[in-house]
């Protein structure tokens, strides 16, 4: 549910949005172990979130004061939200224990001894949010087509675990068993993000150049078998950028392009192992530095003979870096043991120098369109051609081959016709026509690599109507 209001004011307009949304998800369950055997299950009867939020926030218009020369907005903004597993259940199979396959995590006293029936644990904590932003922003429009902009947010949040417990499940009379009801303190946070832009106008395009301090949110690992929730710290992200964007040759050739550099302190980390249940575990890892370099273009290479050619293409470049990463946490390659600051016998690894997760050092697109009118008004046609490149790159901070995407392009090829008197779209489309075999995902657990992959070859037909 969602409302907005719009009102327009003699000096500003005012605008407020409030909604309130739920989502759940009835069911859930994963294997841990990725054999054919089921030795370790993660099975989630119910996750749900529940979200409130608030804006209000006053804007200029041509009726403010100094309008010719200022822009201006200012607000606040309000969250609630509460969510997570309602529970989380840790299936161990029988034949794991039996088998003595090593358990990161101790069983209550007398589970340890049921080692012919499956046991497991229940994990329950709920993950509460509340936070109050603040924020104004003021563009000046400057002589000789220059505009400076500067804005600032203030944010603070609070948040924690209720209901934080873990429980053992009786394999004999499904009774749930307490084990630790974990008290877990109330984390406030507080931060300032300005950011700064100066843009240059002209005939063609624009120049810019912009300054901006981001952060991604602290939060809790509220999933975390017999120790108590965790705290991640929030991370912050400085970053810079220079770019441009304009249109030239009678607008028939557009292009976009930037350099950037941007520096993270305290990356927000996952891992996922048996002794979070399967589920995500974030910790603050190390600081690292993205340098980079995207353009992209449009053109029509010749409008005058073929008015409907369009092409469409762009490309980035990527060098992203951990400089400072000495407590790298993940699985040893040869034994598949966990290593880390938490684990148990094998200490931390450095990962700088390693390559930040998903961030490929070149990635390419380009779209060839065509696009014909049909005679006698019986609506047009569109015949697409789609190219896609990706050099790879790791899933983890630890650079494991394991868990690598190798490298790898996609095809793609789309027909349309289009009727605007009815409004009808019917798009016959292929993807991925090569069937070039990729990951969509992949994590490293306990018992090794965890892949998924991406669609294979696919062909569908698509139809639209807009009335």
């Amino acid at each position: 549910m969602s409302a907005r209001l719009n009102w327009s004011l003699p000096y500003f307009d005012f605008i407020a949005l409030a909604s309130d949304q739920e989502l759940i998800v009835p069911y859930g369950i994963g294997d841990l172990d990725y054999t054919s055997t089921p030795l370790f299950v993660a099975e989630v009867p119910r996750q749900f979130v529940e979200q409130k939020t608030f804006e209000a926030r006053i804007e200029s218009n041509e009726q403010s004061p100094w309008s010719d020369y200022l822009v201006w907005v200012a607000g606040m903004y309000y969250l609630e939200s509460a969510g997570g597993y309602d529970p989380l259940y840790l299936r161990f199979g029988s034949n794991a224990l039996e088998n003595g396959l090593p358990i990161p995590i101790e069983l209550p006293g007398g589970l340890g001894d049921l080692l012919d029936v499956d046991v497991a644990l229940a994990s329950n904590g709920v993950l509460e949010t509340e936070s109050l932003s603040g924020f104004a922003e003021g563009t000046a429009l400057l002589p000789y087509s220059f505009d400076f902009s500067l804005g600032v947010r203030y944010d603070t949040e609070t948040r924690n675990v209720a209901n934080s417990s873990l429980s053992a499940i009786n394999p004999l009379t499904g009774d749930a068993i307490s084990v630790i009801n974990f008290n877990v303190p109330e984390a406030t946070t507080e931060r300032v993000s300005p950011r700064a832009s100066l843009k240059w106008s002209f005939t063609q395009g624009q120049i810019y150049a912009s300054y901006s301090v981001g952060y991604l949110s602290p939060t809790y690992n509220t999933v975390n078998f017999l120790v108590a929730p965790s705290f991640v710290d929030q991370e912050e992200d400085t970053a810079y950028e220079l770019g441009f964007k304009g249109s030239w040759l009678d607008n028939t050739l557009s292009l976009e392009g930037a350099i950037f550099y941007t520096e993270r302190e305290n990356i927000i980390t996952a891992i996922t192992s048996l002794a979070s249940g399967g589920a995500v575990n974030f910790y603050n890892g190390g600081d690292g530095v993205i340098k980079g370099a995207e353009l992209s273009l449009q053109a029509q290479p010749m409008p005058n003979l073929n008015p409907g050619l369009a092409v469409i293409a762009g490309a980035t470049y990527l060098d992203a870096k951990y400089h400072n990463y000495p407590e790298g946490r993940g699985f040893d390659e040869g034994t598949g043991l966990p290593f880390g600051p938490d684990a148990v016998g094998l200490p931390a690894r450095d990962f700088s120098g390693n390559d930040i997760v998903n961030t490929p050092d070149w990635t390419a697109s380009a779209t060839t369109l065509q696009y014909l009118p049909l005679p006698n008004d019986w609506g047009n046609l569109e015949f697409a051609a789609d190219a896609y490149y990706n050099t790879g790159s790791y899933f983890s901070a630890q650079n494991t081959s394991l868990v690598e995407q190798p490298k790898y392009h996609l095809i793609g090829a789309r027909i349309g016709y289009f009727y605007e008197p009815y409004g009808l779209q019917i798009t016959l489309y292929g993807e991925n026509l090569t069937d070039e075999r990729y990951y969509s995902s992949a994590v490293n657990l306990d018992f090794g690599p965890g892949r998924t992959l991406a669609a294979p070859r696919k062909y569908g037909l698509r139809a639209k109507w807009t009335f």
